[in-house]
């Protein structure tokens, strides 16, 4: 949906001028234990009503309803981009203009905002935690209309003692190289492959060995090399490696996924204090299976966590 009827610009004109769009998720809503029992309750409702109203129903469905919640109107996913070939217009659009003519609704103004929906973590001002963006993709030529278009986002947060376990110890000189520890390296890597057939937010599921997606980090190397020293500032060539083992699909072996890469950045930290000022990382020849994949990290100042809504 997001890269096929979401990204079709009229489309989002009808669903901002005319609609209150809402998704949910059939995995992992966040939010107050309550508000979550009231959204399954709701999603299921809705479920049930469309199938008796003899309409299209099912998990991965757009619903369209009247302010009343009563069904008007539904497509499966899979069929929502497909093509009217009288009038070029995708099944989406055509519902959501058929919807307008229909109730003779009147055009206005968004109800909410647009803003980002993935949003940096809350940490504390006063904090000397540092929070890393990761973005990873695959790069193909066929990715018009699929998610290969589109970059996996994720965040990392780094407390201050993991911070000193990414750092060198003792006396540092140019030329000085030093292995990062792998249990911190390891919150970075094991997130070095792109968008799958995910449907959790949850860590302790998405990135367990032994949950529906099976993922491990069955290879890792992180070491930097001190390029430059100055009186508060060390500068360092940063290398290394990672393969991680993830199933595309929740609980199903096929297709088989690894996703490898080499790994090259820098990081610059102040080391009087222990504390990293800024850490950027890319991928270099990233394979998911056969596919080119790219993968970046970068450190966020504390001012554009606090822009995008992160603090408290």
């Amino acid at each position: 949906m997001r890269a096929g009827p979401l990204s079709n610009l009229k489309v989002i004109e009808l669903l901002n001028g005319y609609f209150v769009p809402v998704y949910t998720s059939n995995d992992f809503i966040s939010g107050p234990a309550d508000s979550l029992k009231e959204e399954q309750k709701e999603r299921e409702r809705v479920y049930r009503a469309f199938l008796e109203a003899k309409l299209s129903a099912g998990s991965v469905h757009v619903y369209v309803l009247s302010p009343d919640a009563v069904p008007i109107g539904s497509i499966h996913v899979a069929h929502a981009g497909d093509k009217d070939p009288g009038t070029g217009k995708d099944q989406t659009q055509l519902l959501l203009e058929k919807t307008v003519r229909d109730l003779k609704t009147a055009r206005g103004q968004p109800l909410v905002a647009p803003h980002p929906q993935s949003e940096p973590p809350k940490v504390a001002p006063a904090s000397d935690a540092i929070v890393l963006h990761v973005t990873a993709r695959k790069i193909s030529e066929q990715g018009h209309g699929s998610w290969n278009e589109f970059p996996a986002e994720d965040w990392v947060v780094l407390s201050g003692e993991q911070q000193k376990k990414l750092l060198p110890s003792g006396a540092i000189h140019v030329g000085d190289s030093w292995k990062v520890n792998n249990d911190v390296s390891a919150s970075i890597l094991t997130r070095f492959f792109p968008q799958t057939e995910c449907c959790t937010a949850k860590d302790s599921e998405l990135l367990s060995a032994t949950g529906k997606y099976k993922h491990r980090l069955e290879e890792q190397s992180l070491q930097g090399t001190v390029v430059g020293v100055g009186a508060n500032k060390v500068m360092a060539r940063m290398e290394g490696r990672s393969k991680v083992l993830h199933q595309f699909y929740p609980n199903h072996s096929y297709p088989p996924t690894v996703s490898s890469a080499k790994i090259v950045g820098y990081l610059e930290f102040d080391p009087t204090k222990n504390k990293i000022e800024s850490l950027r990382l890319i991928s270099e020849g990233g394979k998911f299976d056969k596919m080119d994949m790219g993968v970046a990290v970068r450190s966020v100042p504390n001012r554009e966590v606090a822009s995008r809504g992160g603090n408290d």
